[in-house]
């Protein structure tokens, strides 16, 4: 059995995706989150941690490849099935980049996902074959940019797991007190934080921590465009 979480934003497919998962054997569906913040205070929070994530991706506050940056940091073992309206190629890179584990488009998605979450749980990449993707270069894109981005992470100083909670959430459009929030600190510690990784990356402020950690892959942004 597959204990599942739903992170969707849009009433009507989170209404949707609720009654498919809860007719369907052999899942149990956990807790539904409306944003990616809801999402995140509930993963933090909660035990157990689900199997599998149906994450939307887009979703305000913090949308679901911001979102996967975090989970997929902190919370490794935790597979994540994107689910989304859009269908470019550029989409499709940024959000297997950005660490989920399936790509699927929303559009009788039921249909999909058994075999989507079987795929997940084996360990392997699953794209929606229906939308109108070159799997092709998406796969090999999608390789090129986690090399660049496993160099730039070795390159790096140590950060703490801490340190890089830290600088994946400063990186959204976050305050800092949803931060120290979101990190059950206080808003006073997260400044610490914000100190401690601007020393060690000789960094200047938020706004070029944020540009700095986009650029070097450790936190990720969605691309709505069709090219990459």
């Amino acid at each position: 059995m597959a204990a599942i979480v739903l992170a969707e934003d849009n009433i009507t497919f989170l209404d949707k995706f609720s009654s498919w998962l809860l007719r369907e054997p052999g899942h149990a569906m956990l807790y539904f989150a409306r944003n990616g913040m809801d999402l995140l205070q509930q993963i933090i929070a909660k035990k157990p941690l689900p199997d599998i994530i149906l994450m939307d991706v887009e979703m305000p506050i913090i949308d679901g490849i911001e979102a996967t940056s975090f989970i997929k940091d902190q919370f490794p073992s935790i597979k994540i099935i994107g689910l989304t309206s859009h269908s470019t190629d550029g989409m499709a890179i940024h959000a297997l980049v950005s660490g989920m584990d399936a790509f699927v488009g929303k559009a009788l998605a039921e249909y999909i996902l058994p075999e989507a979450i079987e795929t997940v749980l084996k360990g392997k990449l699953f794209i929606d074959t229906r939308l109108e993707f070159n799997i092709d270069y998406i796969l090999e894109t999608v390789k090129k940019r986690k090399e660049i981005i496993a160099g730039y992470r070795n390159a790096l100083p140590t950060l703490t797991h801490k340190e890089m909670a830290f600088i994946i959430l400063a990186a959204t459009s976050l305050k800092y007190k949803q931060v120290a929030e979101l990190m059950n600190l206080s808003e006073k510690s997260v400044h610490g934080y914000f100190e401690a990784v601007s020393n060690k990356l000789k960094l200047t402020s938020r706004q070029h921590l944020t540009l700095f950690a986009h650029q070097h892959g450790l936190t990720h942004m969605a691309d709505y465009t069709s090219s990459f």
